[in-house]
């Protein structure tokens, strides 16, 4: 197992909501629609994270964590988009 860290606590949140999202696929399994509810409430969890460490973070993990969400916040906006345009 990686060392309990940050960036490992980051990365799993990141991980759980790029699987909402749709981002990601379990090899073998047909592709899930999106569950934008549990996507949000995981880049929900990294800003609570976000907004609670302020000021105690290194530089490094409070630039993962700002792209992280970034990334997340832009993929989620890409999915409702995608899921509002007619097919």
């Amino acid at each position: 197992l990686p060392e309990a860290s940050l960036a490992a606590l980051v990365s799993m949140l990141a991980t759980q909501a790029l699987f909402a999202l749709g981002f990601l696929q379990i090899k073998g399994e047909e592709p899930r629609e999106p569950d934008l509810d549990l996507a949000r409430y995981n880049i929900e969890l990294l800003g609570a994270l976000e907004e609670k460490t302020k000021g105690n973070l290194t530089p490094e993990e409070q630039q993962l964590l700002k792209n992280t969400l970034s990334d997340l916040r832009m993929g989620y906006v890409s999915i409702v988009n995608q899921l509002a345009s007619p097919k």
